[in-house]
């Protein structure tokens, strides 16, 4: 996985159905969970020096046998979100239990190169459509440069946000409107 997804979608490996509701977890897979979770976070959270934060302290609880109770795949996101609030309490990180996550992981792991493609040539018309996620952008009184971005787009978006900012440029100030922006992906 090469970018940081903020909000880290707990998709349990397991040879459970994928259209139960929850999973049975044993001791093995809650183990495995937990130290890919633990590492996803000190590769790719945002703030790596937080990253590793949390990272050893799901380590720690693990080592103390604190997950041991714990056999839901639901109750095992929910406790280890809770417990990465003990750290920092970030609003966009939680961990989720997610059948139909691992179903798209599973089938994403099948698709030929061809596949591959198709897939992000639909999502760069997708982005397209949004505009790359450029809503709105004027000049307000007083020379206020106003740019709404909704969502942070990636390396095909930037000619729009280059395009944007030029327009801006002679502002005397930026109101950069980031309120239904979602966040985004740390390369």
């Amino acid at each position: 996985m090469k970018n940081l997804i903020l909000i880290i979608s707990l998709l349990l490996v397991a040879a459970a159905t994928i259209s139960a509701q929850d999973i049975i977890l044993d001791a093995n897979l809650r183990k495995e969970t937990i130290i890919q979770i633990a590492q996803m976070l000190e590769e790719k959270y945002v703030l790596p020096e937080i990253g590793k934060k949390y990272s050893e302290h799901l380590l720690k609880l693990l080592n103390q046998n604190d997950y041991d109770s714990v056999t839901s795949g639901i109750r095992l996101a929910e406790k280890i979100t809770s417990d990465l609030k003990e750290v920092r309490n970030d609003l966009h990180l939680r961990v989720m239990y997610s059948p139909r996550g691992v179903k798209n992981i599973r089938e994403a792991e099948i698709k030929s190169e061809e596949e591959k493609l198709r897939d992000r040539e639909l999502r760069l018309r997708a982005e397209r459509k949004r505009n790359f996620g450029a809503k709105e952008l004027r000049i307000l009184p007083g020379n206020i440069g106003y740019f709404r971005l909704d969502a942070f787009p990636g390396e095909a978006g930037s000619e729009t946000l280059i395009s944007a900012l030029s327009f801006l440029q002679h502002s005397e100030a930026i109101i950069l409107d980031l309120r239904n922006n979602g966040g985004g992906i740390r390369k």
